[in-house]
């Protein structure tokens, strides 16, 4: 019966924009979580760097313009990445795809419960359940409209987590991992790795 295709489709619809929603969530809290010990960081070698004027560490064997140089570059580097960061306001964006999720936990709960209320295999109910999936899908699309979608890399991942039911290979889940683990950390490595690595080469 067509009508309960229809009906099935929505059903597995709601299931996985919800896990991605989910998904989506938790990444842009780690992200945020990630942002704040990297603006941390950054700001600790800003400390370390003033101290070493204090105590004397140096024994001129950089020289002093160097160090000032040094320590407003990453001034301006912490300032750039924290008027970025607050731009991209992770936390308020993954509330947003939180509460997003469950209202489509709602819906899905409706739909199981209309399919356990009903004999999907009676013709007679047919119209029933086409209004029923009519109403279900006018309140998704309302749903939907009011927050920012989830990315291809979160949708990926819900597919990690449900391997055997979307049938992901071996390639497939170490591409995914890859693509899902470079968008959360890549950036803020950069960041707390690149004034090291340039610290070491004025050393050397």
């Amino acid at each position: 019966m067509e009508e309960q295709k229809y009906l099935d489709k929505i059903d597995d619809d709601l299931w996985t924009t919800k896990g991605a929603r989910f998904v989506a969530h938790s990444r842009l809290l780690r992200k945020s979580q990630i942002s704040n010990i990297t603006i941390s960081i950054l700001s600790s070698y800003l400390i370390i760097i003033g101290l070493t004027s204090v105590f004397d560490v140096n024994e001129n064997r950089i020289d002093a313009n160097l160090i000032s140089f040094f320590a407003t570059s990453i001034s301006v580097l912490v300032l750039v990445f924290s008027q970025i960061e607050y731009a991209n306001d992770y936390k308020v964006r993954a509330n947003h795809l939180h509460t997003c999720a469950l209202e489509i936990s709602d819906l899905l709960r409706k739909v199981k419960n209309f399919k356990g209320s009903i004999d999907l295999q009676n013709p007679r109910v047919a119209s029933s359940i086409l209004e029923f999936c009519e109403a279900i899908n006018s309140e998704y699309s309302l749903i939907l409209k009011k927050y920012e979608n989830h990315k291809t890399l979160d949708y990926n991942k819900l597919k990690l987590q449900h391997k055997k039911d979307f049938g992901v290979n071996w390639f497939d889940s170490c591409r995914y991992w890859l693509i899902y683990n470079f968008d959360i950390y890549f950036l803020y490595l950069l960041f707390i790795f690149s004034p090291l690595i340039a610290a070491y080469l004025i050393l050397n």
